[in-house]
């Protein structure tokens, strides 16, 4: 009850309360200055780049296509580098003959 009491007698409730009649107003130091002018500087270079496109749609379309064969191509000769090379069967046993002496 006296918890209750000493609660409600207070003009502002305890704790970090950001909203209601009796908020406390958040500063705005010189740190959230900085980072909200990031912000905005970031959405007018999307904006700005949506709104002039650089290729128009068959170009792109034709640019997409293009990167796509020769993305399979270099990921196919990276596979190909992978891959053991050919040995004869001779040359790939001959060191066991290496040491022998009778």
């Amino acid at each position: 009850m006296f918890l209750t009491l000493a609660l409600l007698s207070r003009r502002w409730t305890p704790g970090k309360q950001w909203i209601g009649k009796h908020r406390r107003i958040q500063k705005f130091s010189q740190n959230r200055k900085l980072n909200k002018g990031q912000r905005s500087a970031i959405m007018r270079r999307v904006d700005y780049l949506i709104s002039r496109p650089y290729l128009t749609v068959e170009e792109e379309l034709e640019s997409s296509s293009i990167s796509k064969n020769q993305f399979s191509y270099e990921k196919m000769m990276k596979k190909r580098k992978k891959f053991v090379t050919f040995k004869s069967g001779y040359a790939h046993l001959s060191f066991l003959n290496h040491g022998q002496k009778y």
